[in-house]
């Protein structure tokens, strides 16, 4: 706008004195306009096309995480299991410690040096609530990501940071997914954070194209682990992240196959980082760029 504007000032003052000198002035001010112009539209172009980029990586997990829901939304008793899962998750929500969903500590280096010595003990913790049927895994978020969630989510506030350490544990049905939920629950060293039912992915009322989820499914619980070994290593007030997951959508997640198909395996670990959490990884950034 500025350019364009001194050009047509140039114009309607060289229309009137011409002269080579004030022909040269306004040829300039006529590029400079006309390569700002260029510049904004290469910009927007360059946007719009990596947004549809985008959208495209992330058709295709989509698609199969419907395909698999479908199956679960169309079947009586899988959807009596969903109602229930759901209600569990309700029931823990309103019994959770009242509290801001906010990390306790004074820095983010105190942040880090509490994760790294909490999250061995919170991956123990979940082996031993997981049952016979949870397959655990998990690792402390790492500095970059976290340093980038803060910024792009969070206005650089690093205390909404509560997904630094994180443990997944991983079922086959959904009943035994609101089993281990009702374990947490009952767990005397575990107090739930309250928050809300966008957390639980596995509603059929749940929208999962409302934020960046591209359909994917699961159950994410913020608590704080109070054992005696925390209380006495001060770790008590930290906020962790534990997600529940079906393995079926976990599958494909991790990039292990691409359609709704039942999967058996305990190896989840060693395929934590598969095609498919990639290409989420890949979308949510090009989205931010």
């Amino acid at each position: 706008g500025y350019f364009s504007h001194k050009c047509l000032i140039w114009g309607l003052f060289y229309a009137k004195r011409q002269s080579v000198h004030l022909q040269n002035i306004f040829y300039s001010w006529c590029f400079l306009s006309g390569g700002a112009v260029a510049c904004i539209v290469l910009v927007e172009l360059k946007y719009r096309g990596t947004l549809r980029h985008a959208h495209e990586m992330a058709r295709a997990d989509a698609s199969s995480y419907d395909e698999i829901w479908k199956t679960f939304v169309a079947d009586e008793t899988k959807l009596r299991a969903l109602s229930g899962l759901v209600d569990a998750y309700k029931a823990a929500m309103a019994g959770a410690e009242k509290r801001s969903k906010r990390q306790a500590a004074a820095s983010v280096g105190d942040l880090f040096d509490g994760a790294y010595a909490l999250q061995p003990l919170v991956v123990a913790k979940a082996e031993a609530i997981s049952g016979d049927a949870g397959v655990v895994y998990g690792n402390t978020k790492t500095v970059a990501r976290a340093f980038q969630k803060a910024w792009r989510s969070y206005g650089g506030d690093y205390r909404r940071l509560c997904d630094v350490v994180r443990v997944s544990i991983a079922f086959e049905t959904i009943d035994e997914l609101t089993a281990c939920l009702e374990r947490i629950v009952a767990d005397d060293e575990l107090e739930l954070v309250p928050q809300g039912l966008e957390k639980c992915r596995f509603d059929p009322e749940y929208a999962p194209y409302a934020g960046q989820f591209v359909g994917y499914r699961d159950l994410q619980l913020g608590a704080t682990f109070k054992s005696a070994e925390t209380r006495d290593r001060g770790l008590d007030q930290h906020i962790v992240e534990i997600q529940l997951h079906l393995r079926v959508f976990e599958a494909i997640k991790t990039g292990h196959v691409t359609v709704g198909l039942p999967v058996h395996t305990t190896n989840l670990a060693g395929w934590r980082m598969g095609s498919g959490h990639r290409t989420y990884v890949s979308c949510r950034n090009l989205r931010c760029s």
